[in-house]
């Protein structure tokens, strides 16, 4: 779980960076903003490779088509996966939330980090309990990334 301390400090990394960079952000936040959805299906995909549940994939999607809340996800897939991808995961954890803390700067919503870092922390009740819902967090992300994908196709202004 030391991970998943060096992953929140990411958002408040996120935070400082754009700080210092409001101008680069207004042109780059749509780039952002897709790196983010890249970062969450990378790591999807690494857990869902790993720990492969088709009811949990499935599950997964649909839950996160009403509580699209990555970090309650994130946190998941840091407390319960194991020692081989937990690093790897980490760190694309970390570099998202370094993405996400610089777009909620810029978009002036700072109020939402202290619900993300708890949602983020609320996870490591699962490993106390032996559940394992790694599929299930694999395909919350998944579905989180498709409807964040709607969003930057708008930014982008591609017509379908």
């Amino acid at each position: 779980m030391n991970y998943g301390f060096i992953s929140v400090i990411g958002l408040f990394i996120g935070i400082l960076i754009a700080k210092y960079t409001k101008e680069e952000l207004r042109n780059g936040e749509k780039w952002l903003e897709l790196m983010q959805i890249i970062i969450l299906v990378i790591i999807a995909i690494t857990v869902i490779k790993v720990e492969f549940n088709i009811i949990g994939i499935i599950l997964g999607i649909i839950t996160a088509y009403f509580i699209s809340k990555e970090f309650f996800y994130l946190g998941t897939i840091i407390s319960l996966t194991i020692k081989e991808i937990n690093f790897l995961a980490s760190s694309l954890t970390l570099l998202y939330s370094i993405l996400y803390g610089s777009i909620i700067y810029y978009k002036k919503k700072l109020d939402k980090i202290y619900l993300d870092i708890i949602l983020f922390f609320i996870p490591i009740i699962f490993f106390y309990l032996n559940l394992n819902l790694i599929s299930f967090a694999g395909g919350a992300l998944i579905g989180i990334a498709f409807k964040k994908s709607k969003n930057i196709i708008n930014l982008f202004k591609i017509r379908i």
